[in-house]
Protein backbone atom coordinates (compact mmCIF):
# COMPACT_ATOMS: atom_id res chain seq x y z
CA UNK A 1 0.00 0.00 0.00
CA UNK A 2 1.18 3.14 -0.98
CA UNK A 3 -0.27 6.95 -1.82
CA UNK A 4 -3.40 7.61 -0.99
CA UNK A 5 -4.90 3.85 -1.13
CA UNK A 6 -5.82 4.16 2.59
CA UNK A 7 -8.18 6.59 2.00
CA UNK A 8 -10.59 4.46 0.09
CA UNK A 9 -11.00 2.28 2.91
CA UNK A 10 -13.56 2.27 5.59
CA UNK A 11 -12.06 1.30 9.27
CA UNK A 12 -14.14 -1.99 9.16
CA UNK A 13 -12.50 -2.72 6.04
CA UNK A 14 -8.99 -1.90 7.23
CA UNK A 15 -9.21 -4.03 9.93
CA UNK A 16 -10.61 -6.73 7.97
CA UNK A 17 -7.16 -6.18 5.43
CA UNK A 18 -4.97 -6.77 9.04
CA UNK A 19 -5.86 -10.38 9.26
CA UNK A 20 -3.61 -10.84 6.03
CA UNK A 21 0.03 -10.05 4.81
CA UNK A 22 -0.24 -6.23 4.14
CA UNK A 23 2.97 -4.33 2.78
CA UNK A 24 2.54 -0.51 3.51
CA UNK A 25 4.81 2.52 2.92
CA UNK A 26 5.24 5.35 6.28
CA UNK A 27 2.96 7.80 4.96
CA UNK A 28 0.15 5.25 4.56
CA UNK A 29 1.63 4.08 8.05
CA UNK A 30 1.32 7.37 9.50
CA UNK A 31 -2.38 8.13 8.77
CA UNK A 32 -3.60 4.68 9.80
CA UNK A 33 -1.68 5.73 13.12
CA UNK A 34 -4.11 8.62 13.34
CA UNK A 35 -6.75 6.00 12.37
CA UNK A 36 -5.92 4.25 15.54
CA UNK A 37 -4.55 1.19 13.85
CA UNK A 38 -0.77 1.08 15.56
CA UNK A 39 -1.46 -1.64 17.43
CA UNK A 40 -2.06 -4.15 14.13
CA UNK A 41 1.06 -1.92 12.38
CA UNK A 42 3.33 -2.44 15.78
CA UNK A 43 5.05 0.81 14.82
CA UNK A 44 3.99 4.59 15.34
CA UNK A 45 4.98 6.59 12.87
CA UNK A 46 6.59 10.14 13.39
CA UNK A 47 7.96 12.85 11.21
CA UNK A 48 12.11 12.83 10.67
CA UNK A 49 13.43 16.16 11.97
CA UNK A 50 17.15 14.53 12.52
CA UNK A 51 20.39 13.72 10.44
CA UNK A 52 20.16 13.36 6.68
CA UNK A 53 19.33 9.28 6.05
CA UNK A 54 22.52 8.06 3.67
CA UNK A 55 21.86 4.73 3.53
CA UNK A 56 20.24 1.46 4.92
CA UNK A 57 21.55 -2.32 6.43
CA UNK A 58 19.83 -4.93 5.06
CA UNK A 59 20.18 -8.00 7.64
CA UNK A 60 19.86 -10.30 4.93
CA UNK A 61 22.79 -10.07 3.49
CA UNK A 62 24.49 -6.81 5.61
CA UNK A 63 25.17 -5.13 3.10
CA UNK A 64 24.68 -0.96 2.40
CA UNK A 65 21.71 -0.02 0.09
CA UNK A 66 20.09 3.24 -1.56
CA UNK A 67 18.31 5.10 1.38
CA UNK A 68 14.20 5.39 0.83
CA UNK A 69 12.31 8.49 0.29
CA UNK A 70 10.76 10.54 2.44
CA UNK A 71 11.86 8.52 5.26
CA UNK A 72 10.04 8.94 8.35
CA UNK A 73 10.67 7.64 12.00
CA UNK A 74 9.30 4.01 12.85
CA UNK A 75 9.22 3.64 16.73
CA UNK A 76 8.19 -0.29 17.84
CA UNK A 77 5.13 -0.04 19.86
CA UNK A 78 6.35 -3.84 20.67
CA UNK A 79 9.33 -6.33 21.75
CA UNK A 80 7.64 -8.38 19.03
CA UNK A 81 8.18 -6.18 16.75
CA UNK A 82 11.07 -7.34 14.14
CA UNK A 83 13.75 -5.02 12.43
CA UNK A 84 14.45 -6.03 8.95
CA UNK A 85 16.68 -3.15 7.71
CA UNK A 86 18.17 0.02 9.54
CA UNK A 87 19.07 3.58 8.38
CA UNK A 88 22.37 5.14 9.06
CA UNK A 89 23.37 8.41 8.66
CA UNK A 90 27.12 8.77 7.53
CA UNK A 91 30.12 11.23 7.31
CA UNK A 92 32.69 10.48 4.35
CA UNK A 93 35.78 8.50 6.14
CA UNK A 94 33.36 8.01 9.26
CA UNK A 95 31.42 5.00 10.57
CA UNK A 96 27.49 5.30 10.09
CA UNK A 97 25.40 6.33 13.02
CA UNK A 98 22.18 4.49 13.28
CA UNK A 99 19.13 6.39 13.00
CA UNK A 100 15.87 4.54 13.06
CA UNK A 101 14.79 1.31 11.73
CA UNK A 102 14.07 1.17 7.73
CA UNK A 103 11.80 -1.72 7.75
CA UNK A 104 9.50 -3.42 10.65
CA UNK A 105 7.48 -7.02 10.42
CA UNK A 106 4.91 -7.26 13.04
CA UNK A 107 2.18 -10.39 13.59
CA UNK A 108 -0.49 -8.69 15.02
CA UNK A 109 -3.39 -10.18 17.09
CA UNK A 110 -5.59 -10.73 14.05
CA UNK A 111 -3.12 -13.12 12.47
CA UNK A 112 -2.46 -10.93 9.99
CA UNK A 113 1.88 -10.05 9.22
CA UNK A 114 2.21 -5.67 8.85
CA UNK A 115 5.39 -4.81 7.15
CA UNK A 116 6.30 -1.29 6.96
CA UNK A 117 9.14 0.69 5.38
CA UNK A 118 10.06 4.12 6.85
CA UNK A 119 9.64 5.27 2.95
CA UNK A 120 7.67 5.32 -0.09
CA UNK A 121 8.23 3.40 -3.40
CA UNK A 122 6.19 6.48 -5.56
CA UNK A 123 9.62 8.26 -6.39
CA UNK A 124 11.07 9.41 -9.54
CA UNK A 125 12.06 5.99 -12.22
CA UNK A 126 15.65 6.28 -11.88
CA UNK A 127 19.27 4.16 -10.56
CA UNK A 128 19.49 6.06 -7.11
CA UNK A 129 15.69 5.41 -5.76
CA UNK A 130 15.44 2.59 -3.09
CA UNK A 131 12.44 1.16 -5.00
CA UNK A 132 13.19 1.45 -8.77
CA UNK A 133 15.73 -0.31 -9.53
CA UNK A 134 16.53 -2.66 -7.47
CA UNK A 135 19.76 -3.32 -5.48
CA UNK A 136 20.64 -7.36 -5.26
CA UNK A 137 20.23 -6.40 -1.37
CA UNK A 138 16.93 -4.90 -1.83
CA UNK A 139 15.76 -7.93 -4.05
CA UNK A 140 16.58 -10.36 -0.88
CA UNK A 141 15.03 -8.21 1.53
CA UNK A 142 11.76 -7.93 -0.59
CA UNK A 143 12.11 -11.98 -1.48
CA UNK A 144 12.68 -12.79 2.29
CA UNK A 145 9.16 -10.37 3.24
CA UNK A 146 7.14 -11.70 0.56
CA UNK A 147 8.33 -15.78 0.46
CA UNK A 148 8.06 -16.19 4.30
CA UNK A 149 4.55 -14.14 3.96
CA UNK A 150 3.37 -17.21 1.62
CA UNK A 151 3.13 -14.58 -1.18
CA UNK A 152 5.56 -15.09 -3.84
CA UNK A 153 5.28 -18.52 -5.46
CA UNK A 154 7.46 -17.80 -7.88
CA UNK A 155 10.29 -15.03 -9.62
CA UNK A 156 12.45 -14.41 -12.18
CA UNK A 157 16.14 -15.57 -10.67
CA UNK A 158 18.74 -13.49 -12.54
CA UNK A 159 19.90 -9.76 -12.95
CA UNK A 160 18.37 -9.28 -16.16
CA UNK A 161 16.15 -6.23 -16.50
CA UNK A 162 13.22 -8.60 -17.00
CA UNK A 163 9.64 -7.82 -15.54
CA UNK A 164 7.68 -10.76 -14.43
CA UNK A 165 4.01 -11.08 -13.19
CA UNK A 166 2.84 -14.48 -11.51
CA UNK A 167 -0.57 -15.77 -10.97
CA UNK A 168 -2.74 -19.15 -9.44
CA UNK A 169 -5.01 -20.14 -12.29
CA UNK A 170 -8.30 -21.67 -11.13
CA UNK A 171 -7.19 -25.28 -12.43
CA UNK A 172 -4.04 -25.16 -10.46
CA UNK A 173 -1.54 -24.16 -12.80
CA UNK A 174 1.15 -21.60 -12.05
CA UNK A 175 0.82 -18.82 -14.82
CA UNK A 176 3.89 -16.86 -15.15
CA UNK A 177 4.27 -14.25 -17.75
CA UNK A 178 7.68 -12.36 -18.59
CA UNK A 179 8.55 -9.75 -20.93
CA UNK A 180 12.47 -8.76 -21.21
CA UNK A 181 12.98 -4.94 -21.14
CA UNK A 182 16.57 -5.03 -21.72
CA UNK A 183 18.39 -5.19 -25.76
CA UNK A 184 20.20 -8.31 -24.46
CA UNK A 185 19.21 -12.03 -25.44
CA UNK A 186 18.37 -14.30 -21.97
CA UNK A 187 19.10 -17.79 -23.06
CA UNK A 188 17.33 -19.39 -20.61
CA UNK A 189 14.82 -18.79 -18.40
CA UNK A 190 16.21 -19.12 -14.60
CA UNK A 191 12.77 -19.57 -12.09
CA UNK A 192 12.47 -19.79 -8.40
CA UNK A 193 9.01 -21.55 -7.98
CA UNK A 194 7.61 -22.54 -4.25
CA UNK A 195 5.73 -25.68 -5.75
CA UNK A 196 7.53 -29.42 -7.09
CA UNK A 197 7.46 -28.79 -11.09
CA UNK A 198 6.72 -31.49 -13.41
CA UNK A 199 5.53 -29.88 -16.61
CA UNK A 200 6.15 -26.04 -18.05
CA UNK A 201 4.31 -25.36 -21.21
CA UNK A 202 4.88 -22.32 -22.90
CA UNK A 203 2.10 -20.36 -25.04
CA UNK A 204 2.55 -20.25 -28.89
CA UNK A 205 0.87 -17.35 -31.00
CA UNK A 206 -1.59 -19.67 -32.26
CA UNK A 207 -3.06 -20.15 -28.99
CA UNK A 208 -1.55 -23.99 -28.85
CA UNK A 209 0.54 -24.51 -25.59
CA UNK A 210 4.39 -26.08 -26.23
CA UNK A 211 5.91 -28.59 -24.01
CA UNK A 212 9.19 -26.98 -22.97
CA UNK A 213 12.06 -29.13 -21.47
CA UNK A 214 13.88 -27.38 -18.06
CA UNK A 215 16.63 -28.75 -15.67
CA UNK A 216 16.49 -28.10 -12.11
CA UNK A 217 19.59 -26.74 -9.96
CA UNK A 218 20.03 -25.50 -7.15
CA UNK A 219 16.79 -24.94 -5.88
CA UNK A 220 15.89 -23.78 -9.27
CA UNK A 221 13.75 -24.39 -12.09
CA UNK A 222 15.92 -23.53 -15.20
CA UNK A 223 13.43 -23.27 -18.47
CA UNK A 224 15.38 -23.89 -21.68
CA UNK A 225 13.69 -21.31 -23.40
CA UNK A 226 15.22 -17.78 -24.79
CA UNK A 227 13.98 -14.45 -23.84
CA UNK A 228 14.05 -11.98 -26.81
CA UNK A 229 14.12 -8.46 -26.04
CA UNK A 230 10.44 -6.93 -26.52
CA UNK A 231 9.08 -10.27 -26.85
CA UNK A 232 6.80 -11.36 -24.00
CA UNK A 233 6.60 -15.48 -23.07
CA UNK A 234 3.83 -16.88 -20.95
CA UNK A 235 4.66 -20.00 -19.16
CA UNK A 236 2.32 -22.46 -17.79
CA UNK A 237 3.60 -24.22 -14.59
CA UNK A 238 2.31 -27.48 -12.98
Amino acid sequence: MAGEVDKKYKDEELKELFRYPVVMSSDIAKRLCERGFSKYLGVTVEEWTGLQPSYEMIFENGQHTNAQVGNKLLVPVSDEVEVLSEVYNAVYGGEGTLLFPSCTRYKNELGGVSIVFAGTPITAFNYVEAFSFFTHSRKLQLIRILRDCGCLPAYYASDEEVYCKVANTPSGELLVALFNLSYDIAEEIPLFVDREVNTVEMLCENGERKACSFTKKDGKVIVNEALLPLNPIMLFIK
